[in-house]
């Protein structure tokens, strides 16, 4: 499946220039070029990109307004800066509000869109994984640890890891009461 690019850049050979480097380290890609606010509304509307990249400086506006309806609508979409015209205060600003990575428009730093485009997925990975274990909540996890072949256990009597959370609803329900807990038994 192709990795789906929201590029957001007025420059045809920046433009050119990322999605060059990203099939370098994704492969296939889809990539929607994005030039003006009503192509990003559009895009924005669509919800079809698991990556954005977005310029800085544009003529219609900016990337800190891009990141901020981009993170509006979908927080855990991966969001990537790459501009030459910016600063240590907006790099700054934009990591405030949820940038994965910002990256400088230089010959020098080019390969570095790549490993940053890969450092962002895994950082959107991450948070879609922790936004489901919190919507799937105790019972969820309830229902694994009994499921798991190793079952659920305490090291005497400290609870570890993931257990912590649901102590009170794992370790004192009925199905669990009378188990033998201990991993140092």
């Amino acid at each position: 499946m192709a990795l789906r690019v929201l590029l957001i850049d007025d420059n045809p050979d920046d433009r050119a220039l990322v999605q060059r480097e990203l099939r370098q380290e994704f492969g296939d890609l889809a990539t929607t070029e994005i030039i003006d606010a009503g192509s990003f509304a559009a895009a924005l509307d669509s919800n079809a990109f698991d990556l954005a990249v977005t310029d800085y400086q544009l003529r219609w506006t900016d990337g800190l307004q891009v990141l901020a309806a981009i993170k509006a609508q979908r927080s855990d979409v991966a969001v990537m800066m790459f501009t030459g015209t910016g600063n240590e205060d907006v790099a700054v600003e934009a990591m405030r509000n949820g940038v994965d990575e910002y990256v400088v428009k230089s010959p020098q730093r080019y390969a570095l869109l790549r490993l940053a485009a890969r450092s962002a997925m895994e950082k959107a990975l991450a948070r879609h994984a922790l936004a489901e274990a919190e919507v799937e909540g105790s019972a969820g996890i309830f229902a694994r640890c009994l499921a798991a072949p190793e079952g659920i256990g305490k090291f005497g009597e400290a609870r570890i890891g993931l257990f912590e959370r649901v102590d009170q609803e794992v370790f004192q329900r009925p199905e669990v009461e009378g188990r033998d807990t201990r991993f140092d038994s």
